[in-house]
């Protein structure tokens, strides 16, 4: 068996660094569902809007740079399978607590 050296690993000061950042009054607080949903939706929609001037300027002609506008439809997909994914664990969430007895 043969037992990798530790000389290769990064330090972990970048992550204290951050620690000590979020543990000053303000930066460590929590961040609302409601904030979270908004930027899901506002990310969504910025890379629908990219996505939809890259295929116009590719059928137009004023772009031939198709391997961006493969990158920019993944990271669309990816919004909205987050967009998604956060819509339906908010449901479930509420789904569930009303279903509590009080």
């Amino acid at each position: 068996m043969y037992i990798v050296p530790l000389a290769g690993i990064e330090t972990l000061a970048p992550l204290e660094q951050k620690k000590t950042l979020d543990q000053q009054p303000g930066a460590g607080s929590i961040v609302p569902f409601a904030d979270l949903l908004e930027e899901a939706r506002e990310n969504l929609a910025q890379s629908q809007q990219k996505v939809q001037s890259d295929v116009y300027g590719l059928l137009t002609g004023q772009s031939t740079d198709l391997h961006q506008l493969t990158i920019d439809a993944a990271i669309q997909q990816a919004s909205v399978e987050m967009t998604v994914q956060l819509t339906s664990r908010a449901v479930g969430a509420y789904k569930e607590i009303m279903q509590m007895q009080i």
